[in-house]
Order: structure tokens, then sequence, then C-alpha cells
């Protein structure tokens, strides 16, 4: 059985239904997304752009990671409307909380669609 949240309910969202993973489950679930099919892919392309190109690649892709990692820690930090935020979209709606109502449920249409058409 599982919860429904209505109280965090945002302006352009359906009702939350929060699991109960506990925060190893929910890591381990973060950690295999990352991992993923991409891993799989990993020799391919540094058999085709070469040791050196796909070190330093990958590299750039990894502070890319880690720094949309820190804004996004820093907007849940220091957004008021973000303090008790648990998902993507509500954290997109609470960054653009001051925003006109058509931007904020742009970017909360935005961020549920990049976070559940990422499939492959």
């Amino acid at each position: 059985s599982e919860e429904t949240s209505s109280s965090e309910e945002g302006i352009c969202s359906a009702p939350i239904k929060y699991g109960k993973n506990n925060a190893w489950v929910t890591a381990g679930i973060i950690i295999a997304d990352v991992v993923g099919a991409g891993i799989l892919s990993m020799p391919v392309a540094v058999k085709q752009f070469g040791w050196l190109l796909g070190a330093i690649l990958l590299f750039l892709l990894l502070a890319a990671n880690v720094h949309v990692s820190l804004l996004m820690w820093r907007v849940q930090v220091r957004c008021e409307s973000c303090k008790h935020v648990r998902t993507y979209p509500q954290l997109a709606e609470g960054a653009f909380a001051a925003a006109p109502k058509w931007q904020r449920c742009a970017m909360t249409c935005v961020s549920k669609f990049s976070q559940t058409s990422f499939i492959f």
C-alpha cells in the first residue's frame, strides 16, 4: 500500500504516490540508473574515439554531471519553496515559484517528460 500526498501537490502536478523505499534501495536504483546501459556502450565509444579522447570525454561528462548535481542541490538548499520537495518536477516548480504560471507549468512538464522519457 502506498501513501498519496495531496498537501505537497503543485499547481500543475497530479497527486504523487510515495513508495516504501529506504535510503539503500534508493541509492541502488540511482546507481543502476546512472551506470545502466551506458556502461555497455563504453568500450565501443572508447574504441571509436581512442583512449585519449575517450578518457577526456569521459571526464568532461563527469564534470557536467557533478556540476548539474551541485546546481540542483543549491536550488533545493537555498530556495525556500523547495525545502521539502521529493521529486524533480516539484523542484522545478519550486524554483520557478515567482515566475508566471505558464512558465512554471512549462518547466514542470519539461522536468516530468525528461525524467520519465529516458528509457534506453
